[in-house]
């Protein structure tokens, strides 16, 4: 009787002595369970999964949710490169917050399908101690696939052509930069080749030091030289120069003359533009520069060709056969 009796108050299993006096072992209220199953002798061993299940990495967008993404709307892609520290996520940080806040002179947030990675990278900007600025407003971005790259979305609506655009901007590691330019490492960046207009950030406090000029300016130079590379046979999309720390750092054109020249040297037409991502200066405003660098993206697109221009040479030989139904 020790598995149980149907008798509510049945103290068989404290006295020993059956409520209603039937020996114990043949009592027809007892409630007997299944012996226990031996999982080692009655069941096989589970067979091993085809592949290892893997949590998201990232809440960023795979390149696979990117096309996925463009089968349904055109969207444009913005290619960043920029060694580390040299404030790429800053830019996509400061983007997303002048958004929020609706101080993105020219432009008006529509949607994102990767707002919670948009929240994520910009979470550090958010945490201020009894005023002070916390020592990093963006965390260092780490790929967490080695071929991989995150995108982030924007969809906005341009004021002065009133038109909605969906932007794609991919948030690399500097050392996906770095690799490039001191192993070529390229596979990674095949997905450049359909990018629409290319920004390269460099850091300006090391445009301005003696010291470091000539270092980064090199770098820079053979970064130009990688791009061009990916692009075998094919016009270099636009490429914009992004000198950041502009509320640190004041640059004059001789500063990043030589970089435009190089760049001439292999047929790409640089621009140049300083941003202040954020400001520790009070004459320059957070987000100073921002609104321009956009503009020069999306304007850049509009000089894109028409896919199937409409002819008016009537009397071509070459004309497309008209088929019906029956």
């Amino acid at each position: 009787m020790a598995d149980g009796c149907k008798e509510k108050d049945c103290t068989v299993t404290q006295t020993g002595i059956c409520l209603l006096n039937n020996p114990p072992t043949t009592c027809p209220q007892r409630v007997v369970s299944d012996p226990p199953t031996h999982i080692g002798q009655e069941l096989s061993p589970l067979p091993a999964p085809r592949q290892n299940p893997s949590f998201p990495g990232t809440l960023a967008m795979s390149l696979a949710d990117a096309s996925a993404l463009m089968a349904r709307r055109y969207c444009r892609l913005i290619g960043i490169l920029g060694l580390p520290e040299a404030g790429k996520t800053a830019l996509l940080v400061c983007v997303y917050l002048l958004l929020a806040s609706r101080k993105l002179v020219g432009f008006e947030f529509r949607n994102s399908a990767t707002l919670m990675a948009l929240e994520e990278i910009s979470r550090g900007a958010r945490r201020w101690k009894r005023g002070d600025p916390p020592g990093n407003l963006t965390q260092h971005t780490e790929a967490k696939d080695e071929r991989a790259a995150g995108l982030l979305h924007f969809r906005l609506a341009v004021e002065q052509s009133g038109e909605v655009v969906d932007l794609l901007f991919p948030d690399l590691p500097g050392e996906w930069s770095t690799s490039l330019i001191d192993f070529n490492r390229s596979d990674r960046l095949d997905f450049f080749r359909s990018t629409e207009a290319i920004w390269i950030v460099v850091d300006g406090l090391e445009l301005t030091d003696l010291r470091k000029r000539q270092t980064a300016i090199h770098r820079c130079t053979v970064l130009f030289q990688r791009v061009r590379a990916l692009f075998v046979n094919a016009a270099v999309p636009p490429l914009c120069l992004v000198i950041s720390r502009r509320d640190q750092a004041q640059l004059a054109p001789h500063h990043y003359g030589a970089l435009v020249d190089e760049a001439a040297k292999l047929g790409i037409n640089l621009t140049a533009l300083q941003i202040a991502s954020f400001s520790e200066n009070d004459a320059i405003a957070p987000g100073s520069g921002i609104p321009e660098l956009l503009a020069t993206a999306t304007h850049s697109l509009d000089r894109r060709t028409e896919t199937w221009p409409i002819s008016s040479d009537v009397d071509s030989g070459r004309q497309m056969l008209m088929y019906r139904k029956r």
